[in-house]
């Protein structure tokens, strides 16, 4: 077995902001929380290395949570820049996501509540979407307004 190309080589967190509602009753059959997910791309001008920040927020009732992660990316080995850009706008969150994932289960177990899990997420639906999201932006902006 071979390592991706993509290699996380540090991370850390910047936010972790996690609080429950102490009076708040939450059923065992309660519908599962759809946290909001957003992240940020930054190459680094002094080498090929990436920066991803990756933000996790939700509002349940139970439940608010603040959280930003950073990590550091790098290719190991030579891919076309098309596959580059696809694992780094992809892989990397996907990577990132998961370590939150267990950061937040882990402090989520110390409060009066169940622990909280955040739900595994299609990554590439949520690419897609920023990408679509990110061209109707770029194109608002050359689109000059008549005076």
């Amino acid at each position: 077995m071979s390592k991706s190309l993509l290699q996380l080589e540090d991370c850390w967190l910047t936010r972790f902001d996690l609080r429950t509602e102490a009076t708040a009753v939450v059923p065992d059959d309660a519908p599962e929380a759809l946290p909001r997910i957003t992240w940020t791309i930054r190459k680094s001008s002094e080498d090929s290395s990436y920066l991803v920040t990756l933000r996790v927020s939700d509002n349940s009732p139970h439940l608010k949570l603040a959280f930003d992660m950073q990590g550091t990316f790098t290719f190991q080995g030579e891919a076309p820049d098309r596959i580059q850009a696809r694992m780094i706008q992809v892989n990397a969150p996907s990577i990132l996501y998961g370590v939150a994932r267990g950061v937040v289960a882990g402090m989520s177990g110390f409060t009066p509540h169940r622990r909280y899990l955040l739900p595994s997420v299609n990554m590439v639906e949520l690419a897609e979407k920023r990408e679509k999201q990110q061209a109707r932006a770029a194109k608002k902006k050359t689109v000059e307004p008549e005076p």
